[in-house]
């Protein structure tokens, strides 16, 4: 567990210096950095202030590796140890309401982007899960519910139904069909992975948790 929390955190600090940038600026800018194909961190001396008015991205040079003492706030890691919270306040059992209420509760909107942000703002206005995950979300079948599932798998290792189960349950506060599948699929491909080496098995673990409909 400790390993796979690692690796997330040093997953997402990789990207979070150049997250959202486009191809057509990204691979100039790995090249010129001689980064490409990408082998460390971007650091602060990859993006001085005259370089930046270049490129259309706008860098996020205080998130370098260089720079920071410890992974920055970041939404995919927030996700993690909110799950945390929600299973220790209403156990693994937990529904999509509590999930509601911890989001409330826990998190300020700021921390919430595209289906989860919508979704925070239907929980505002008394619309509860799942028609949460409906109102006016255009977002209901995007990859948001994927990110947020890692824990539920970290916690069930061997165990990737239950996983799937938890990940159903908060998945549906933000999504629908696919958006719901992918954090299923996810959260039973980790559950899977603490007992086996086997890639196939692992994403064969993870199928076998989506409906065959």
């Amino acid at each position: 567990i400790s390993g796979a929390w690692l690796g997330r955190i040093c997953g997402c600090m990789l990207g979070k210096t150049v997250e959202g940038i486009r191809t057509d600026e990204l691979v100039p800018f790995l090249k010129e950095t001689g980064n490409y194909p990408m082998h460390r961190y971007i650091l602060s001396t990859d993006v001085p202030l005259e370089k930046r008015s270049q490129y259309k991205f706008y860098f996020n040079a205080p998130a370098c590796a260089d720079v920071v003492d410890g992974m920055p706030v970041d939404d995919d890691t927030n996700y993690v140890v909110l799950s945390q919270l929600i299973v220790e306040r209403y156990g693994k059992g937990f529904k999509p309401e509590n999930v509601a209420e911890a989001s409330l509760n826990y998190q300020s909107i700021y921390s919430y982007f595209t289906a989860e942000r919508i979704a925070y703002v239907n929980f505002i206005n008394c619309i509860e899960p799942p028609a949460s995950a409906m109102y006016k979300n255009v977002c209901r079948e995007w990859i948001g519910a994927q990110i947020r599932g890692d824990y539920f798998g970290y916690i069930c290792p061997g165990d990737p139904e239950t996983a799937a189960e938890m990940a159903f349950n908060d998945a549906r506060i933000s999504h629908v069909k696919n958006g719901i599948y992918g954090e299923m699929f996810v959260s039973a491909m980790l559950a899977c992975a603490a007992v086996t080496d086997s890639i196939e098995d692992i994403i064969k673990g993870g199928l076998a948790q989506i409906p065959a409909s």
